[in-house]
């Protein structure tokens, strides 16, 4: 559609620039630029109030810029910077993702205070925040420590107060809104980011699981001596300490304060041992312990390929690689071959041979499917062949397939994508002889949804997703065409990273972020699920596979998994 920019001209927008469908409005993205269009244009922000918000002159606060108006003059939307190459905030909650893209906690301090820095600013600047939750915040992919504020059309202005705001992040203790209760959501979410876990989360015994708000208002938090938080949280000493002392008095004593001035030190804690051993319903066997701890493992050609921080190891041999590398081998001498980003361009290197000089290929993501390399960069995922030619290797593109360019992303064996605000799943299904394909398929459930995790093996797909101020699992099954599909969706679940294995068998082990341990078959005319809660099986507990046999790695230990056989 054709739309014009106040004081530059008309921009053409169509779905090849469409980015994500919201509760107000569109998101498209061409050039350098981001195009909000409001869905309904009664809505619209006041021209009056984008004028103050241009007091907030700095780089990492995304504010609506110049007018956007449809054919007929009338204002719909408005511009903003775009900033590429971003992670949602989100993400560094979770323990996957901080290991697998190298995140410390040196940066994830420096991260927190900047974002401290940014929120004094805008106050300074006489605004507020108001609705500072954790999808309204994005981080610099390349330095892992720089913020962008986005959604800032929301923010309170000396002449336009703010109405809404999450309720996890909210003050229940106030009736207005203040530089304190900005405060107070920033330290919900700075909590996050250091443990990994919502401060008023866990378990205790006075209330129920989702009781969120009751816990909120009588200051029980994850500080408080009765609450039990889950073992997927970080150990409060990766807390700097005065962090820490100003948690306790936010979130324990009731007070309201601005943050610390200085993050303070970290409290060397000496690491608590953990004897992992059978239980009543489990036999547990130790198989292999690592020098660091483990970020995937899988078997292939009778090696044991394994992961830790910056290194790769199959068998007993190790190799030094960048963070985020994955490995394939080729199909005729399984030769191993590491495959990495670096500065947006795909790297290769192959172990005891030469690569075949190719032509640099842009990429963004890329992601390992059944010994398959797939990248994806922009409105491309790309299939590699990647195989011997003597004593050299090579690696050619092998197929490729259209994707929205913007608003497609990268999950563990699948893609999930927009189109126009609609729900679409890409599932590539590798063969080593013959055309591979590549499902995509429409998946309605999934609308208006932020998928925050995601995962595809074997014809299931298990999604965590977040909707109406709440996160839920979706779990679903294919049919051996992917013509048809199971839906069962779990609702009010805890935050986390999908955690499944679909055995050779077709049994689907899945360990949610309570602790739960699910099994159910991979056949959608096959519905029973057995739900087994074992006080000794945690979501920490990181599943992996050998063909039937169910393994799982935690900390630097590998262990497989079975069920104790019942006496008759």
């Amino acid at each position: 559609m054709k739309y014009f920019i106040q004081g530059k001209g008309a921009v053409q927008l169509s779905q090849n620039e469409f980015i994500a469908k919201g509760g107000e409005g569109e998101i498209y993205g061409k050039d350098d630029t981001i195009y909000k269009i409001y869905l309904d244009p009664s809505k619209m922000i006041p021209e009056a109030k984008i004028r103050e918000l241009q007091a907030l002159m700095r780089p990492n606060i995304l504010k609506p810029g110049a007018i956007i108006s449809d054919p007929k003059n009338k204002p719909v939307g408005f511009c903003m910077d775009w900033i590429k190459d971003t992670i949602p905030l989100c993400k560094f909650f979770t323990n996957d993702f901080r290991n697998r893209v190298g995140v410390t906690d040196d940066s994830t301090a420096e991260l927190t205070e900047n974002m401290k820095d940014t929120i004094q600013f805008v106050h300074q600047s006489s605004c507020l925040i108001v609705d500072g939750n954790e999808f309204n915040y994005l981080v610099n992919g390349k330095d892992l420590i720089t913020p962008f504020f986005i959604d800032v059309d929301s923010y309170q202005t000396p002449n336009f107060p703010a109405t809404a705001i999450m309720p996890s992040i909210r003050d229940w203790h106030s009736k207005s809104f203040s530089a304190l209760t900005d405060w107070f959501s920033f330290a919900v979410i700075a909590c996050q980011l250091f443990v990994g876990i919502h401060p008023f989360k866990g378990s205790h015994p006075d209330y129920k699981k989702n009781d969120l708000e009751r816990r909120m208002k009588d200051n029980i938090s994850i500080f408080n001596p009765k609450v039990r938080v889950p073992p997927t949280a970080r150990d409060f000493s990766k807390i700097p300490s005065e962090y820490l002392a100003w948690f306790i008095d936010l979130f324990e004593k009731g007070k309201r304060l601005a943050p610390p001035k200085s993050a303070g030190q970290l409290v060397i804690m000496i690491p608590k041992i953990t004897v992992i051993q059978s239980t009543d319903n489990f036999e547990i066997s130790l198989l292999k312990e690592f020098e660091n701890d483990l970020l995937w493992y899988f078997r292939y050609a009778g090696m044991n390929i394994a992961a830790v921080q910056k290194k790769i190891f199959m068998d007993k041999t190790g190799y030094s690689v960048p963070p985020a590398t994955d490995i394939v081998f080729t199909t005729k001498m399984q030769t191993p071959v590491f495959a990495s980003i670096s500065d947006g361009y795909l790297k290769l290197s192959a172990i005891g041979k030469s690569l075949v000089p190719f032509a640099d290929m842009k990429a963004q993501d890329k992601m390992i499917v059944n010994n398959a390399l797939y990248v994806r960069h922009e409105g491309n995922l790309i299939e590699m062949n990647i195989d011997d030619v003597g004593d050299k290797v090579l690696a050619v593109v092998k197929n490729v397939w259209n994707i929205m360019p913007h608003s497609a992303e990268i999950f563990a064996g699948l893609l999930y994508q927009s189109v126009l605000g609609k729900p679409y799943l890409v599932i590539p299904l590798p063969k080593k002889d013959g055309a591979s394909v590549c499902i995509i398929k429409a998946v309605p459930e999934l609308e208006n949804c932020r998928i925050i995790d995601a995962k595809h093996d074997s014809g299931v797909c298990i999604l965590i997703a977040f909707k109406e101020n709440a996160y839920r699992r979706v779990v679903l099954k294919f049919d051996e065409q992917y013509d048809n599909y199971d839906c069962r969706i779990t609702e009010n679940i805890d935050p986390g990273t999908v955690n499944f294995i679909t055995l050779d068998n077709g049994i689907v082990i899945s360990i949610h972020d309570d602790g739960a341990l699910e099994i159910f078959s991979k056949r959608a005319d096959k519905p029973d699920v057995n739900l087994i809660r074992d006080p000794d099986i945690d979501a920490s507990m990181r599943l992996c596979k050998d063909a039937n046999k169910v393994l799982f790695f935690k900390g630097n230990k590998l262990y497989s998994l079975s069920m104790v056989k019942t006496k008759k």
